[in-house]
């Protein structure tokens, strides 16, 4: 019998399994010959016996840290002023991120970031004050702090490169529409300084007024804000023409 032939007679036979076998010549499955048709049968109540059994569940990943670990909070660098440090400590403060406020005395003791600057227990590749490390992310310089965190807490209010370029053309001007996103974190803090300068610049702005208000009803920021850690004073370095004493 050929291998064509053969196809339609294992057909019939698997519906002869669970009959008696027959003499030979007088079915399907007895024209097999016995040893054949014991393995079709075989292999149908095995597919059977499978589909019964309850699906098992695949093994569970192994959890990416080991037992036990605890994740060490983030590193934030900078001197006891606000300065170019304040939009990415709102930041910080907003979402919760659990980090480490190391301040610099900008005033009575420059000389302590000097050494930390020689030292560089950080391995920072370009020593320098704000200074951001997370693990193996270590980053200085103020913009790349503040856009790092706010990809990183999806604050950043844009995904594509087209979107990334109309933000940055925005930033520091204007909000981004309702969603916060770390513009806010920035007009506010201009804001905030240029009020230092100007107690009532915004009388006539009633869109910055309520901005204003609103971004510190935060319940996050109103509590950071009523905080011994908050800075208020001052704005700048002591070598600055306003805001440095």
């Amino acid at each position: 019998m050929t291998a064509a032939a053969a196809r339609p007679a294992r057909e019939s036979a698997r519906l002869e399994c669970r009959r008696p076998a027959r003499r030979q010549g007088a079915g399907p499955a007895a024209r097999l010959g016995a040893g054949e048709r014991s393995e079709v049968c075989r292999r149908r109540d095995a597919a059977q016996s499978d589909r019964s059994r309850p699906a098992s569940r695949p093994p569970a990943r192994p959890t990416q840290s080991a037992p036990g670990a605890v994740a060490m909070p983030s590193i934030f660098g900078y001197w006891t002023l606000r300065g170019l440090g304040q939009a990415s400590r709102f930041i910080l403060e907003y979402t919760g991120e659990e980090y480490q406020d190391v301040r610099f005395d900008a005033i009575n003791a420059k000389e302590k970031w000097q050494e930390e600057k020689t030292k560089n227990p950080h391995g920072l590749e370009f020593p320098n004050l704000p200074f951001y490390v997370d693990g193996d992310i270590k980053l200085t310089q103020s913009a790349a702090i503040l856009h790092h965190l706010a990809k990183k807490h999806g604050l950043a209010g844009a995904n594509t490169e087209e979107e990334w370029r109309r933000l940055d053309l925005l930033e520091g001007v204007w909000l981004l529409g309702d969603k916060i996103s770390y513009v806010d974190f920035l007009l506010y803090d201009v804001l905030s300084n240029w009020l230092e300068l100007e107690k009532d610049l915004l009388d006539e702005l009633p869109n910055l007024q309520q901005f204003r208000a609103r971004f510190e009803a935060l319940p996050a920021i109103k509590a950071y804000m009523q905080s011994e850690r908050f800075i208020k004073w001052p704005l700048s370095g002591p070598d600055a023409f306003f805001g440095g004493k």
